[in-house]
């Protein structure tokens, strides 16, 4: 197995390095570049969206349950259904937000 993996990575490696040729790399980023600065600054804010469209979509399926717990003709089953599934997406909405 371990002879596999470092087969994969010498092939991985030198498709890098034949890439970087062929696209004309010379330097390769480090942390102190402004390249790799802005670089870690795009993909934290992608990080960011990412959680909060996951926020959105959790607050917006609550507001769901409470306009159908609101509607007329819910059940006393149902009510307590939905109630059940509010305090579980609550939970999430508060383990999300921590």
């Amino acid at each position: 197995m371990c002879c596999h993996a470092m087969e994969n990575f010498k092939k991985d490696l030198k498709m890098a390095q034949d890439l970087e040729i062929k696209v004309g790399i010379t330097k390769h980023w480090v942390p102190e570049d402004e390249e790799w600065q802005t670089a870690g600054c795009l993909v934290m804010n992608c990080k960011y969206q990412h959680y909060l469209d996951q926020l959105e979509s959790l607050i917006v399926a609550q507001i769901f349950e409470l306009s159908k717990m609101n509607q007329a003709g819910t059940g006393y089953k149902l009510h307590k259904h939905i109630t059940k599934a509010l305090k579980a997406c609550s939970t999430a909405i508060h383990t999300a937000l921590n």
